[in-house]
């Protein structure tokens, strides 16, 4: 199975790839080849053939196997920029933006096996046996969304947030507020009392 890290670059690109971020998904893919050792070396591959299939000015599209395509001065320069653009710490810090803008979490990151589906790096009775998966939206491991909060689908709706939700939201929170005064008005009358 891959690393943590390699599992974070996948989730990242896949993040980009919803996000509708082509470029940026692309890039995370080149850098995910770059970080995969050789127990992730079928992975590496299938990451290779997609960009090549996606973009065939990519770099891994004009060399004939991976390791000629690492090899070689510009894709070493390449890689440099991109282990700096996106460090451990910023991938972590933008998976961590991505579940926040996505409305509340409920603990439990979206399966890596979806993330290679929907990435079409599956090989292929896996992708038509899971395809069901991936036309699920992602809200159905999460709580109730914020209102107005963006989607994985995209930015907030133009026609604003949901009045019931925003009522929902608006309720629990008096009730909450009139709990937190009775119980508050109770303990000061029994310290007084005593």
């Amino acid at each position: 199975m891959a690393t943590a890290a390699v599992e974070d670059l996948l989730r990242l690109a896949w993040q980009a790839d919803v996000d509708g971020r082509p470029g940026m998904r692309d890039a995370i893919l080149t850098l995910t080849v770059a970080e995969c050792g050789p127990a992730d070396a079928v992975l590496a591959e299938r990451c290779r053939k997609l960009l090549a299939a996606r973009r065939p000015d990519h770099w891994f599209a004009t060399s004939a196997t991976l390791g000629q395509a690492l090899s070689h001065k510009k894709v070493i320069e390449a890689l440099a920029r991109l282990r700096a653009t996106f460090p451990p710490m910023r991938v972590a810090r933008l998976l961590m933006k991505g579940a926040v803008l996505g409305g509340p979490f409920l603990g439990r990151p979206l399966p890596l096996s979806r993330v290679l589906c929907d990435l079409s790096l599956e090989p292929d009775d896996r992708a038509t046996k899971d395809k069901h998966l991936s036309s699920r939206p992602l809200e159905t491991a999460r709580a109730l969304p914020f209102p107005g909060a963006a989607t994985t689908n995209g930015p907030a709706d133009s026609s604003g947030p949901d009045p019931a939700l925003i009522a929902l939201y608006w309720s629990v929170l008096v009730a909450m507020a009139a709990l937190l005064s009775t119980v508050v008005e109770a303990s000061a009358r029994e310290s007084r009392a005593a």
